[in-house]
């Protein structure tokens, strides 16, 4: 098991909380508040493709995604924030694991 892939074991087994969110589907709105809503607090983690009890399979066109979702969070989120997204696989399934640094500028509009 490769570092990225116990990571994303650990989210999972942690559930949800003030720092976790799990997104099931893609679907941008809902990425977008959650990463606001963790620049205004602690920061945290997204995990898109998997809804808190199954993974969902968002692997079409998925660099696609990664490059509409980063262009999305400059374009759209203001201050500029600091946030990670890349492509992980966890169990032969494509996921969106997206970094949210904690705001330095707060508060973050989207």
């Amino acid at each position: 098991m490769n570092k990225e892939t116990s990571f994303i074991a650990e989210l999972i087994q942690q559930k949800e909380n003030i720092q976790i969110e799990f997104v099931g589907e893609y679907k941008v709105p809902q990425i977008m508040q959650a990463i606001c809503s963790f620049l205004n607090t602690q920061g945290g983690w997204v995990l898109v493709g998997y809804n808190g009890k199954e993974f969902r399979d968002i692997s079409g066109e998925i660099q696609d995604k990664v490059v509409e979702l980063k262009q999305q969070i400059l374009e759209e989120i203001f201050p500029q924030p600091l946030v990670d997204v890349r492509v992980e696989e966890y169990k032969n399934q494509q996921v969106l694991l997206i970094n949210v640094v904690k705001g330095s500028r707060q508060p973050y509009s989207y």
